[in-house]
């Protein structure tokens, strides 16, 4: 996918219609322990301007916010990731989700409409985030080379690199 435009265009194609009615995006990652690793899921929340809980694995919720994202304080105590053990983790967070349960979807609507900055602030980052990643492997690789590179040599890429993306 070139760009977050076509990216979109295939998310607003193939959500339901539901998601979009909702407030919250609640985002179960793929991986509940051994890492931080983000997939689609949370990106969708991303591009799409939700703000969302991610269950998965512990510090998700930091990591986003070691590389410049913003969380949602206004609406969820993030206490439960740093919690080590997962079904600990996964029942404080569904007591952030129970508190909206019976909530009056507007009144969270007009809390959420107080979030646009955020949103938009984290939206902009995702797009700056791939740029940069379109960039390096644009940088890495000469067409007429073979098209691999060790984990070494891309991790201290990446790492070159993580300051671009806070700044």
């Amino acid at each position: 996918v070139k760009d977050l435009n076509n990216s979109k265009w295939f998310l607003n194609n193939t959500c339901p219609l539901e998601y979009y009615q909702s407030n919250i995006d609640i985002v179960t990652e793929s991986y509940i322990k051994n890492g931080t690793y983000f997939t689609e899921k949370t990106l969708k929340a991303l591009s799409n301007k939700k703000p969302f809980l991610i269950l998965g694995d512990q510090y998700m919720h930091a990591s986003l916010k070691k590389l410049g994202f913003e969380l949602f304080e206004e609406l969820f105590d993030y206490e439960f990731d740093s919690q080590p053990n997962f079904e600990i983790r996964y029942e404080m967070m569904m007591e952030q989700i129970l508190q909206y349960i019976n909530e009056e979807p507007k009144k969270l609507s007009q809390i959420i409409i107080g979030l646009k900055d955020k949103l938009e602030h984290n939206y902009e980052l995702l797009k700056k985030i791939q740029r940069e990643r379109e960039t390096l492997f644009a940088d890495l690789w000469n067409p007429e080379e073979d098209r691999t590179i060790s984990d070494d040599k891309l991790l201290n890429i990446l790492r070159s690199k993580q300051n671009d993306y806070i700044s």
